[in-house]
C-alpha cells in the first residue's frame, strides 16, 4: 500500500521505485490470491506505468500476462478497471508491446467489460481498445472476432451513453481492415454512421465520414450501399473524392482519445472521486 501512495503522485518517487528492483516483486504479487494485495500491486504498477521510462521495464518484468490475468479474475471493481488502465499504458509503449497484450487475451475481456461494465469501466475499455487496435493489426482483427463491433455501433447509437465518440474512433480504426469493414455492414453500422453525420457533433461528423470512406474503399456493393443510404453521399461527403482531412481527422481524435485515458487513468485514480470523462 505504501508503495501505491509513493507513486501515487509524484513522478521522482516513481523512477525511484522502478530504479530501486521494485516491478519484479509487484509483478509476482499480481498472482497473489489475497484480492487486496493483488489490488495494491495492480494499483502501484499502474502508477509506475504513468512515467513512460518505467513501460519497458515493466514488460520485460513478465507484467502483461498476470495483468490480463487480473482483468479476468480480479475480486475488486478497483483491480478490475486499474488492471484495464495499466494494460492501456503498456500497450502504448510500441507496436509489439500491443500485440502482446492482444496475444495474451485481453481484447476479449475489454470487448465484454465494453458490454456490461459500468459507465467508468466501458470508458476504460473502450480508450483500451483504441490503443490496442491502433497499434497492432493482429489486435483489430481479434477484435472484430470476438464481437467488438455490435457493441461499439450500440454505444455509438445511444447518445446518453457518453461513450459515442470513444466508440466511433474504435469502430475507426476497426474498419481500416476489411474484416472489420464487413462486420460493420453486417451489424447495420451504416444506418449509424450516416446518423452520425446528419446529426452529430463535428467530430462525430468527421469521425463517421472518414468510417463511411473506408467501408467504401475496394468494394462496390458496400459503395452503393453507403450511397443510397446518404442520397449518392450529399449527406454524407462520400463521393467528394480524395483522402483529404483523413489523417489529420484520425490524429486529432487519436490525440483527444490519449488526453482522456492520461486523466481517466491518471495517478491515484482508484483513490479519487472525479467524474468518469464523457
Amino acid at each position: 500500500m505504501e508503495l501505491c501512495l509513493l507513486a501515487k503522485h509524484n513522478r521522482d518517487n516513481r523512477v525511484r521505485i522502478a530504479a530501486a528492483g521494485a516491478v519484479r516483486p509487484l509483478v509476482t504479487q499480481l498472482s497473489h490470491t489475497d484480492p487486496l494485495l493483488q489490488e495494491h500491486g495492480v494499483t502501484a504498477l499502474l502508477n509506475l506505468s504513468l512515467c513512460d521510462e518505467n513501460k519497458a521495464m515493466i514488460v520485460e518484468a513478465g507484467a502483461i500476462r498476470p495483468l490480463v490475468q487480473a482483468l479476468k479474475s480480479a475480486a475488486s471493481l478497483a483491480a478490475w478497471e486499474n488492471a484495464a488502465c495499466a494494460l492501456l499504458r503498456l500497450a502504448q509503449l510500441d507496436g509489439s508491446a500491443a500485440a502482446a497484450v492482444g496475444r495474451a487475451g485481453a481484447i476479449p475481456l475489454l470487448v465484454s467489460l465494453l458490454e456490461t461494465g459500468g459507465a467508468r469501466g466501458k470508458k476504460d475499455a473502450a480508450t483500451a481498445l483504441y490503443a490496442l487496435c491502433s497499434g497492432a493489426r493482429e489486435n483489430r482483427l481479434r477484435a472484430v472476432k470476438v464481437g467488438a463491433v455490435r457493441p461499439l455501433l450500440d454505444l455509438m447509437a445511444d447518445p446518453e451513453s457518453g461513450m459515442v465518440n470513444k466508440a466511433a474512433y474504435v469502430l475507426n480504426s476497426l474498419v481500416g481492415s476489411s474484416e472489420g469493414r464487413a462486420a460493420a455492414v453486417e451489424e447495420g453500422g451504416v444506418p449509424v454512421l450516416v446518423e452520425m453525420v446528419e446529426v452529430g457533433t463535428s467530430q462525430q461528423k468527421e469521425i463517421a465520414t472518414l468510417s463511411l470512406l473506408q467501408i467504401c474503399e475496394d468494394n462496390t456493393m458496400y459503395r452503393t450501399m453507403v450511397a443510397r443510404r446518404c442520397g449518392a453521399g450529399r449527406r454524407c461527403g462520400v463521393g467528394r473524392g480524395g483522402d483529404a482531412g483523413r489523417g489529420g481527422a484520425t490524429m486529432q481524435g487519436g490525440a483527444a482519445m490519449r488526453r482522456g485515458e492520461r486523466r481517466r487513468c491518471g495517478a491515484g485514480r482508484p483513490d479519487s472521486d472525479s467524474p468518469p470523462l464523457d
